[in-house]
């Protein structure tokens, strides 16, 4: 399963705006290396869905928040 990572306020998945990580521990240390707000999208399915929301202090949220 590989991720993506893009700044949270893009508001579509941006395939050649964002970074690639093979594994989640991988996405969120680019996640936090953003500096802002990142969203983390999970790649293998048939589209591209939002996975989980990561602040610069590493709070985690459910992509419902």
């Amino acid at each position: 399963m590989k991720f993506a990572v893009q700044p949270a306020d893009w508001s579509d998945f941006d395939p050649i705006g964002c970074d690639y990580a093979d594994n989640m521990n991988d996405a969120y240390r680019l996640a936090a290396d953003l500096g802002e707000d990142a969203m983390i999208w999970k790649l293998g399915t048939v589209a591209a869905m939002r996975w989980v929301r990561v602040t610069p202090d590493e709070v985690v949220y459910p992509v419902t928040n």
